[in-house]
């Protein structure tokens, strides 16, 4: 009896896959800038300004700083609690007077070019996080795939629990994986493991 090979697809394969290695990435990435630019009690002006570049925007539609990394559509508070929030990093200086001259990280945030500005928030779960551009603005998505425990004691999202089993039912021989669905078929012919 002739022997007729099965058509198997692996997960890596993929578009889907492409996509949630992207979105790993990206949650890595986040992850980093996190504790990368997270300001410190010991940070001053200068340089939580800096940090401030890299994890708040402005939205002039709202009125409202925003972070860049929000996860809810009411993240965001107005800039006079903004500057309330930043005061204790603040530097003072001595003026040629003899008067001292207040330095806020958030003057300083709020004056630089490299200050993002966005049109608003939104959930696009088809959009990269945290900012994307549509129609030549720029929003901040909000959206960020659930996370489960992995094998590892670490989090994983949601939608590769499918594709973490599709990879061990391929490796095994006991099935293939079809679009987002797993099919148990007959394990594979000897002659083709």
């Amino acid at each position: 009896m002739p022997v007729v090979p099965m058509q198997v697809t692996h997960p890596c394969n993929s578009d889907r896959h492409r996509l949630l290695i992207d979105r790993r990435s990206a949650a890595i990435e986040e992850q980093s800038a996190r504790e990368t630019y997270a300001i410190q009690r010991s940070d001053r002006a200068k340089k939580a300004a800096v940090k401030l570049l890299e994890t708040y925007a402005f939205c002039p539609s709202l009125g409202l700083v925003v972070p860049i990394w929000a996860d809810s559509l009411d993240a965001g508070m107005t800039m006079p609690n903004f500057r309330t929030m930043m005061l204790p990093h603040s530097d003072h200086e001595v003026g040629p007077r003899g008067g001292t001259n207040l330095i806020s990280p958030v003057a300083i945030w709020s004056m630089s070019p490299k200050r993002q500005t966005v049109a608003g928030l939104r959930m696009r779960p088809d959009q990269p996080r945290p900012i994307y551009e549509e129609n030549g603005q720029k929003w901040i998505n909000i959206y960020r795939p659930p996370a489960f425990l992995n094998d590892r004691g670490g989090m994983q999202p949601k939608e590769s629990l499918s594709w973490s089993i599709c990879s061990r039912m391929f490796a095994s021989g006991v099935g293939f994986c079809s679009g987002s669905h797993t099919s148990i078929v007959t394990p594979r012919h000897p002659a083709l493991r």
